[in-house]
């Protein structure tokens, strides 16, 4: 895949989301409906444990359940670990497709970083410092100043994440 030429940040118009890179998009939870599609979504990733609306909730876009959690006290599980590369690896190649995907969590910040600087690293063959990073400048802090990827337990494992090239 070639590498994203995206340098500035870019809000969705509608959305509390933003684009990380082409057909990448980080946000909070989403509206059901037909919504989604309407805004050019081809896929949708539900990464809160506590939302997780049946996929028919979202008319016209495909939905991927990844319900994790998000406690920076409790040690990430290896299933939540695996759980979340695998939805990243389904994110990465619907990137190549050319499908807009929008990965979500409550904030859009923690759980939904995570699978998308995996996605990333899957794309991109990128480090994982450079994966977290990647998120955080397009993402950006929420109002409140609540920063992307600040779980130290997620950034822990993307921090171990290095190229194959």
């Amino acid at each position: 895949m070639k590498l994203p030429l995206v340098v500035e940040r870019k809000k969705h118009p509608i959305l509390d989301a933003h684009e990380i890179v082409p057909n990448l998009w980080q946000g909070s939870i989403p509206p059901m409906g037909s919504g989604l599609a309407a805004a050019g979504f081809d896929y949708v990733v539900l990464c809160a444990r506590e939302y997780q609306p049946p996929a028919d909730a979202f008319r016209g876009v495909q939905v991927i359940h990844a319900p994790n959690d998000d406690d920076p006290r409790r040690p990430a599980s290896r299933e939540m670990l695996r759980t979340a590369l695998e939805v990243a690896r389904e994110v990465s190649v619907a990137m190549h497709r050319s499908r807009n995907c929008l990965v979500t969590c409550a904030a859009g910040m923690n759980r939904s970083g995570l699978v998308s600087a995996l996605a990333l690293h899957l794309a991109f063959d990128w480090a994982g410092l450079k994966c977290i990073q990647t998120v955080r400048e397009r993402r950006g802090p929420a109002g409140d100043g609540y920063q992307p990827l600040s779980n130290p337990q997620f950034v822990a494992a993307l921090q171990q994440l290095r190229p194959k090239r």
